[in-house]
């Protein structure tokens, strides 16, 4: 199923931050796993910048394999309604103002972006940090997961 597709039975939410490098996608990942029967997922970003690798390896070591989502632009899904729109940024809405893609709920949750300017373990652990985050927004927002 392509990301512009819409199954039946499902709401349909966008996450949407900076880059759709991180956090949009650690987000999209753990509400594939955490919420399979509810949602229907999808990411994007102001301007893509392909899956940072910590962000794949971070969700790797909680058995989540994101390798499989691609880094896109919000103008993929312009012409969509959504449920839910899930912002990790103010910097989303004040960019993309009128044409952010439409949603019937907007939830803004800033959450920082990791850093990778430290050494390797470094920029792990924070990584690992924001994905904690991310798991923690989704669990107050949508509730308790299904699996």
């Amino acid at each position: 199923m392509q990301d512009t597709e819409r199954p039946p039975g499902k709401q349909h939410i966008l996450f949407i931050c900076t880059y759709n490098s991180v956090r949009s996608q650690i987000a999209e990942g753990l509400m594939r796993t955490l919420y399979p029967d509810r949602f229907s997922v999808c990411s994007a970003g102001i301007a893509p910048a392909g899956i940072h690798p910590l962000a794949i390896r971070t969700m790797k070591e909680i058995g989540i394999d994101i390798t499989e989502q691609r880094s896109k632009s919000v103008r993929e899904y312009r012409d969509m309604k959504f449920d839910y729109g899930v912002t990790f940024s103010n910097e989303v809405h004040d960019t993309l103002g009128i044409t952010t893609p439409k949603s019937r709920v907007y939830l803004n949750r800033p959450v920082r972006s990791p850093s990778d300017v430290y050494d390797d373990d470094a920029a792990l652990a924070d990584f690992r940090q924001v994905r904690e985050i991310i798991r923690t927004v989704l669990i107050q927002a949508f509730g308790e997961p299904e699996v």
